[in-house]
């Protein structure tokens, strides 16, 4: 059986994140240690990240290359170990490279691989098993509606490489909720348009000027909305924008 939402609300409160540094990550972790939350930080930005923890009271600051899935499963295995448990975990990691199928090289495509898929799978190989022992939990990936959908409207060059890893990631979430169900583990990805932050490039940013209708909470998206959805999902209810996996 799962956690029920007073239990979660009231006492389960150990959350591991991976990706937190900056932008949405950062916003996030803010609101979510606001919440009461105990926090885990990976990044591989280690000074924001450090200076993010000790801004919000993080009990762990951990620098991690998460392509590198030796070292992201012992960063994780060290979080879990700091927090003494894992309530809930969020895979907040992702890097987007431009181009076409002619245009980009395999060692382009590999990079996304490694960072929009692979290091979510890493991550859940070492959170599932916490959240199972803990009774179960909220697994969030942070996926993006690239995955989902091709709009000329909001993407003005190609990122082929991108959107077919954020594919494979709304993939993986939903194979992953299938199968931990039973344990009481909730998954979900999460589906993001553009987010104004630090990583958007000049197209892009001009872009979101350009955005003429307005998706679901029509309105540009926040930096901090993801860690209200992840919020909403721990008591067992699936949050706006998230698909019900």
């Amino acid at each position: 059986m799962g956690h029920s939402a007073e239990h979660q609300t009231n006492e389960a409160r150990r959350l591991l994140v991976v990706g937190c540094a900056t932008g949405i990550g950062a916003a996030s972790a803010r609101l979510l240690a606001r919440e009461g939350w105990q926090l885990a930080l990976l990044d591989v930005a280690i000074g924001p990240l450090r200076a993010l923890a000790a801004e919000i009271g993080a009990r762990t600051a951990i620098e991690v290359d998460a392509t590198d899935p030796d070292a992201l499963a012992a960063a994780a295995d060290q979080g879990i170990g700091v927090l003494g448990g894992l309530d809930a975990a969020w895979s907040n990691v992702g890097v987007q490279t431009a181009g076409t199928v002619l245009e980009a090289s395999v060692a382009d495509l590999d990079l996304c691989y490694a960072a929009n898929v692979r290091s979510h799978f890493v991550l859940a190989q070492r959170a599932l098993p916490a959240l199972r022992k803990a009774g179960g939990g909220p697994f969030l990936i942070t996926a993006s509606n690239a995955g989902l959908m091709s709009d000329s409207q909001l993407v003005t060059y190609s990122a082929t490489k991108y959107s077919a890893t954020k594919a494979a990631a709304i993939a993986l979430a939903r194979l992953l909720a299938r199968d931990h169900a039973a344990d009481g583990i909730r998954v979900n990805a999460l589906c993001p348009g553009y987010v104004d932050t630090l990583d958007l490039d000049p197209v892009q940013r001009a872009d979101l000027g350009e955005v003429r209708r307005p998706r679901c909470v029509h309105r540009r998206g926040r930096k901090a909305d993801p860690a209200r959805a992840h919020v909403r999902a721990r008591g067992g209810c699936p949050a706006r924008a998230l698909p019900a996996l």
